[in-house]
């Protein structure tokens, strides 16, 4: 996310819709960096847009400071995203986390809702199963791009306290295994890593779920980059006797 989002908070920024193949590609990346990749590896610019730059991401003025460079400073020149504030944050639970002890679990999951910085999905939690009105409400944060890693999902109100996310993560956090209890039977399967939703099946994999009860999903970028699926449960294998 640019600094351009830290400057026009609240503000709507619409655009055109590119081709299919392109809105598809974008989609599926959560920062500058990996956009800018596509962007020079695939999309063809015409020599009018030869002086203009990218967005530059958000640069810090010292490390893990909470002080950023203007956009003066830092327009024309190389930066990446490390210094995304949903990356540099770490994974503590908030005193609204610790409020809900005991309610992060499969049985408590009733939905998700999708990050407007990173594209992830986060379970929606509550001790009761959701109603139509309550639905309706979390589809208007989805709709009206409200929602961000690490904020509550209802600041105010009475549903603060009923209905309610995981506030301990950012962007860079991976997916909640709750997702996958799916206890609606409605949710894609994403990578557990990145949340990426074309996930891959191969050799590797098939021989895993042999030997694992649990293999999380995982997406080719990921597995090219060198990760491997989670997995939990190993099951036990029958070995005759000799």
């Amino acid at each position: 996310m640019s600094l351009l989002n830290l400057a026009l908070q609240n503000v709507a920024l619409e655009r055109p819709d590119m081709i299919e193949d392109y809105e598809r590609k974008m989609k599926r990346n959560g920062s500058m960096t990996k956009v800018r990749n596509i962007g020079e590896k695939e999309l063809h610019y015409n020599k009018l847009f030869d002086n203009l730059h990218w967005l530059p991401d958000p640069v810090q003025v010292q490390k893990d400071s909470n002080e950023y460079k203007s956009f003066d400073d830092v327009y024309g020149v190389e930066t990446d995203d490390s210094g995304r504030p949903s990356l540099v944050s770490k994974n503590v639970p908030t005193s609204a986390d610790l409020g809900h002890k005991g309610g992060f679990v499969a049985a408590r999951a009733r939905s998700f809702i999708i990050c407007r910085v990173c594209g992830n999905r986060r379970v929606v939690y509550s001790g009761k199963r959701l109603t139509i009105d309550q639905m309706r409400l979390i589809e208007r944060v989805q709709e009206e791009f409200i929602f961000t890693c690490g904020a509550p999902l209802f600041p105010d109100g009475v549903m603060k306290e009923t209905v309610y996310v995981r506030e301990g993560q950012s962007c860079n956090s991976e997916m909640e295994t709750t997702y996958y209890s799916d206890v609606n039977g409605l949710n894609t399967p994403v990578c557990f890593f990145c949340g990426d939703t074309e996930v891959i099946t191969n050799q590797e994999i098939q021989n895993l779920k042999q030997e694992y009860g649990i293999v999380r999903p995982i997406c080719d970028t990921c597995f090219q980059g060198g990760k491997r699926p989670a997995v939990r449960n190993a099951l036990k294998t029958n070995k005759k006797k000799r």
